[in-house]
């Protein structure tokens, strides 16, 4: 039950022969550090006490309960916190603590696991109409008033798994330290803790709140690398949109990708593209086609990407060592960093279907080489077998991807756009195209990848191993494709791009 925003949960202890010495609440098994002790009531009877605060339950939007009991002789059990068999008044329920949603679930598929999802609060969404009502009243008296001339909003890819960002992220370090009355809107999908780090002038919401609508209507300023994606948002005349982009356009886009888009909703994704004041991009030729794929024809930040900014600093063994163990990964080893695109969004993805043999990749890596997999957001890779995993790890699909560009030796990628900013390191590449005509078929890119690739382009794993163990000659066997391929797609990247764009949208800092 809840009262006074406080979760009471009471709970029995069943089959055990004795009793555990302690009994603690893990709010998930993959965040051991965050847990409360249970109080005992009486014979394998316990409870805890758990305030529904912003903070204290990490990062997670689902929180899988577990109980951990430690036993007299040193033995240690967990499993999961189940409901009983009887309908409690709290299961299915949603309720609104401290501007948060907290939903109580029975998850079946974890033996009637008790479970929370904590979301944004956005309740009012749910009444029949009355998201229609909040457009017709508060947001039109948020559109009467005047703009906030000082300040940004910022987004970056939706604000996916409540994460801020690639080029719209370096873009907001570099104004937010140079323009310090400038303030800044930083939204995510749903702010369930605190963000860190970021300057005292920031404010970070939800997409969806009123807070969203609110600073929708009224920001001067808006910063994204997809869109503020609501039919229902009117951009003032006098508002300035800034498109980043998230990455060069390896595959098709917009328009271009005519599977995603019909009569009926032409229309509406016409609208946001309309938005765009202003479009950052890297070279002539990225701008062309956005401006085609889109249908659009915004002024052109001739800058290359702010967060490529990055790759033209010299950083020290100590900067990079540090990054590694973070990543716990060891520090004496060759990183072969394999970065593959999607195939089938949400797929889950094991190792057998991207390498024909692993027991031979795995001999080819040898002593001195590991293979770190950084996976697209879009894909779900099953965990590393054991007997592959101290040459062969596995990255959280949301890791910050520049860190492993920096620290990596050589990349293999297959139609992954991390092969334009990798290019930028001149770094050698390897293009595992395995099924390059199937990919090319039914989602197809934009060039032929295959005569301009800047690196061996390889369909069999023999070739891809050889030159996995060839790879420092690769800078000189495809100097030519490397030139024109950074001419092409990196042509003006150059380290400054953060500080181009703010001199040109809010002129030089004083």
């Amino acid at each position: 039950m809840v009262e006074e925003n406080i979760l009471k949960i009471d709970f029995e202890l069943l089959g055990w022969e004795q009793e555990p010495i302690q009994v603690i609440i893990l709010s998930d098994k993959k965040t051991p550090s965050i847990f409360w002790v249970a109080k005992k009531n009486s014979r394998n009877h316990y409870y805890i006490e758990l305030p529904l605060t912003l903070n204290g339950f990490g990062e997670k939007e689902w929180l899988n309960f577990q109980v951990s009991m430690k036993f007299i002789d040193g033995h240690e059990e967990i499993r999961y916190l189940k409901w009983s068999d009887k309908h409690f008044p709290l299961e299915g329920t949603k309720i609104s603590v401290n501007n948060l949603s907290w939903e109580f679930r029975r998850v079946t598929n974890n033996g009637e696991a008790f479970a929370i999802k904590r979301t944004a609060d956005r309740v009012y969404r749910e009444e029949i109409g009355s998201f229609a009502r909040f457009l017709e009243t508060e947001y039109q008296q948020y559109l009467s008033t005047p703009l906030l001339e000082d300040t940004i909003m910022w987004s970056a890819y939706w604000g996916r798994n409540n994460n801020f960002n690639g080029n719209p992220r370096a873009l907001y370090e570099y104004v937010s330290k140079n323009y310090p009355k400038l303030k800044h809107i930083i939204v995510v999908q749903n702010v369930i803790h605190e963000f860190k780090g970021l300057n005292k002038q920031t404010k970070v919401i939800s997409f969806g709140t009123k807070e969203y609508w609110y600073y929708l209507a009224r920001s001067k300023y808006f910063v994204n690398d997809v869109n503020f994606n609501q039919i229902e948002r009117k951009k003032r005349s006098n508002q300035i949109e800034i498109q980043t982009m998230h990455g060069t356009p390896l595959k098709t886009m917009g328009f271009d990708v005519l599977n995603e888009w019909s009569d009926a909703t032409y229309n509406k994704l016409y609208k946001k593209f309309q938005s765009y004041d202003y479009l950052v991009v890297p070279s002539n030729w990225v701008g062309n086609y956005a401006t085609h794929a889109f249908n659009i024809t915004p002024k052109l930040l001739k800058t290359g990407y702010p967060r490529n900014d990055n790759f033209f600093k010299k950083h020290n063994i100590e900067e990079l060592n540090s990054i590694k163990i973070r990543l716990e990964l060891p520090l004496d080893k060759t990183i072969v960093l394999y970065t593959p695109t999607y195939r089938i969004k949400n797929e889950s993805v094991n190792l057998e279907q991207r390498f024909s043999d692993l027991d031979s990749l795995y001999r080819a890596l040898g002593d001195n080489k590991i293979l770190v997999i950084k996976n697209h957001n879009f894909d779900k890779y099953n965990i590393i077998p054991t007997n592959y995993n101290d040459r062969i790890f596995l990255m959280d699909p949301y890791e910050e991807i520049s860190d492993l560009y920096m620290i990596s030796d050589v990349l293999i990628t297959d139609y992954s756009s991390v092969m334009f900013d990798y290019a930028l390191l001149k770094k050698p590449m390897i293009f595992w195209a395995f099924d390059y005509e199937y990919y090319i078929k039914n989602r197809g890119i934009n060039f032929d990848l295959r005569q301009e690739a800047p690196g061996p382009f390889v369909q069999n794993q023999s070739e891809l191993e050889k030159w996995i163990n060839d790879f420092s000659k690769i800078p000189y066997v495809f100097s030519q494709n490397i030139k024109n391929f950074n001419l092409k797609f990196g042509q003006y990247d150059n380290g400054s791009a953060s500080q181009q764009i703010s001199d040109i949208i809010w002129g030089e800092p004083k």
